[in-house]
């Protein structure tokens, strides 16, 4: 499966698209629901993609804080211990993620390369390589 699962809101998928582009240039792979095919469940393939990420990328906006979908899946990520948020629009994200640092991408305008790209996949890297030895460790 993917390295990095994205959790965003359908509103958001200019902004995931883009961002799935500049992980994959630099050999990330990335999953999100675009993968999901006619006739498959939503819970068994989104639960198996995030099963298995080492990476669970949110990306906060007005629309994602309201989504119970979203919260769920940053739930997940923030247990394992393998959570990145990013701000995405200045919104105040739910209270249970207040407390966690958070990337921003708020005027990211699509550059695969830049500061604010650049310094999102330095976190991202740090996420999977530590996800890996931990995978490793459990075994």
């Amino acid at each position: 499966m993917a390295d990095i699962f994205i959790s965003y809101k359908r509103e958001d998928r200019k902004t995931t698209k883009a961002l799935a582009d500049a992980l994959e240039k630099r050999r990330f792979s990335t999953w999100w629901d675009t993968r999901l095919a006619t006739g498959e469940s939503y819970d068994d393939v989104i639960e198996t993609a995030l099963d298995s990420a080492q990476c669970v990328i949110v990306l906060w906006s007005q629309a994602a804080v309201k989504s119970r979908w979203v919260r769920t899946e940053a739930g997940e990520g923030l247990e394992r211990e393998i959570l990145v948020l990013v701000f995405i629009e200045d919104v105040k994200p739910p209270l249970a993620f207040r407390r966690i640092h958070t990337a921003s991408l708020v005027g990211w305008e699509y550059a695969l390369e830049g500061p604010l790209i650049d310094a999102l996949v330095r976190d991202v890297k740090r996420i999977v390589a530590t996800s890996g030895v931990a995978q490793k460790r459990k075994v």
